[in-house]
């Protein structure tokens, strides 16, 4: 059996934490960087393994853990990458939820509701298809009114009474209903 301080000195010949000090390298098939750890040590060309389907590019001084293949510091990668600024966004987030954001503030968080609210958004984001389907009906309607005023005679002595029956006749009421656009789940 290990005793405390030789687990310690076998963690620490495989994991160290340092700070990004230049900017991430994308031109290779994976992404490097080049770190600085205890004692002013740098690493070059130090792979950030990442996470599938998910990429980032962290500012300089970010800190990273950097783990060593073996324990051999010729073998360095970047475990995790942090962000000692996330606190600065006043995003809160609650049990089960995730945020995505850059270092400008661009925010997407996913809720545990299921909402995902971007920027901090509090209006509701639209389906363009019915939207555009209600609008349309709108538009006609409209037009068919613009029309109708456009081609209307004047009917002495009538009070209006030929224009309302044209108006009303050629133009229902408009049915058209924009709730059926809004997308309950997401906030802009």
């Amino acid at each position: 059996m290990k005793s405390n301080k030789e687990l310690q000195t076998l963690v620490s010949s495989l994991l160290s934490i340092a700070r990004t000090t230049t900017p991430a390298d994308n031109t290779k098939k994976y992404q490097t960087h080049q770190v600085q750890g205890y004692e002013n040590e740098v690493l070059n060309n130090v792979q950030n393994l990442g996470m599938y389907g998910l990429t980032s590019k962290a500012p300089i001084n970010s800190p990273v853990i950097v783990g060593y293949i073996g324990g051999s510091k010729e073998l360095p990668f970047i475990l995790a990458v942090g962000d000692d600024g996330f606190s600065e966004l006043g995003l809160t987030l609650a049990d089960g939820e995730s945020a995505l954001y850059s270092s400008t503030g661009a925010i997407v968080h996913a809720k545990a509701t299921g909402e995902v609210q971007i920027n901090k958004g509090t209006d509701y984001a639209v389906q363009f298809s019915e939207l555009k389907t209600q609008f349309d009906e709108l538009k006609g309607k409209y037009n068919s009114l613009v029309n109708i005023l456009k081609t209307w005679t004047v009917v002495p002595a009538d009070g209006g009474a030929a224009l309302k029956t044209a108006v009303v006749t050629a133009n229902p009421i408009s049915t058209a209903d924009l709730t059926g656009a809004k997308v309950e789940k997401v906030r802009l």
